[in-house]
């Protein structure tokens, strides 16, 4: 009967029902690489902490250095809690940050805010962090809540073949 139930099955679902502030920092984290056009490096805490595969190899893949890859996941772990949950967020949330567009354009040596016009003289994090806190907040509201519904249809789902599974103790 257990072996119908995978452990990260449980482990995320207790991630999810204890929504956190970690769980939100994290996701802020990562939806302002994607706003402002650093997707690169949610491509490579995916790589490091969900594919395992070393921070060179990250490294020499994507353009960046073995320490930016380290920083990264640091950070990511520093948000979260530990490395197993960082693993049991990004696996889930992966294919859903990769929908989100970038409100921060490069043209040469200019950054330009797709939302408000303005030509940046900060980095794009700080100013989307400041100005559009508002599209940050409902990124991150609308991932929590499809990482819910996901979770509690893969509970349904391990319940249901749970229940039609015949029993193999005799008494």
């Amino acid at each position: 009967m257990w072996e119908l139930f995978n452990p990260i099955d449980f482990e995320a679902r207790a991630l999810v029902q204890n929504v956190s502030g970690n769980i939100t920092s994290l996701l802020e984290y990562l939806v302002l690489k994607m706003l402002t056009g650093n997707g690169i490096v949610v491509e490579a805490l995916k790589m490091y902490i969900v594919d395992e595969m070393s921070p060179s190899t990250v490294a020499s893949k994507l353009g960046l250095s073995k320490h930016q890859i380290r920083g990264y996941a640091q950070r990511v772990v520093e948000k979260i809690g530990d490395f197993r949950k960082a693993f049991l967020v990004i696996s889930e949330v992966y294919d859903l940050l990769m929908r989100i567009k970038p409100i921060v354009s490069n043209y040469g040596h200019r950054k330009i805010c797709m939302v408000c016009g303005r030509e940046l003289s900060t980095s794009g994090e700080d100013h989307v962090k400041r100005y559009h806190r508002e599209v940050v907040e409902d990124y991150v509201y609308s991932i929590l809540t499809i990482l819910k519904i996901r979770v509690s249809k893969r509970m349904a789902s391990r319940i249901h073949q749970m229940a039609n599974t015949p029993s193999t103790s005799s008494l």
